[in-house]
């Protein structure tokens, strides 16, 4: 019985840790980057997608590129210190495929944190405050 409770808590304590991410309907960018040949590579592309103001300074942008093998990769960008009162940092994942000279977005998930005090400081999908 002692090592069910163990187990349980174990469970429980693991499977809250799990992000949660909002999924973006990825057809509309698709549309976007169609037939174009001159993106370099994953990083260019999900830069391209977050598209912040060209009349802003560049936020400190932080890219991570993984190969999943083949042509195939997930790109994460962390936007941090943003201009808001509530929402410190943003994240978009970004999983896509290259055939040839063409790349195509397979998905595109999203999550936040928000500053202390005004939500959750770690990362997730409820409003901060």
């Amino acid at each position: 019985m002692r090592n069910f409770f163990i187990i349980s808590v174990f469970l429980l304590i693991f499977s809250s840790c799990s992000e949660e991410f909002v999924i973006v309907d990825v057809s509309k960018f698709n549309k976007e980057i169609e037939g174009k040949t001159d993106i370099l590579g994953p990083e260019e592309i999900i830069i391209l997608y977050y598209n912040y103001p060209p009349n802003e300074s560049k936020p400190p942008l932080e890219i991570i590129v993984d190969s999943l093998g083949g042509n195939n990769f997930k790109v994460t960008l962390i936007s941090s210190k943003l201009p808001d009162d509530s929402q410190e940092a943003e994240k978009i994942v970004m999983t896509l495929t290259r055939n040839g000279e063409m790349w195509k977005v397979l998905d595109i998930k999203k999550n936040w944190r928000c500053y202390r005090g005004r939500g959750h400081t770690g990362w997730g999908i409820d409003p901060c405050e």
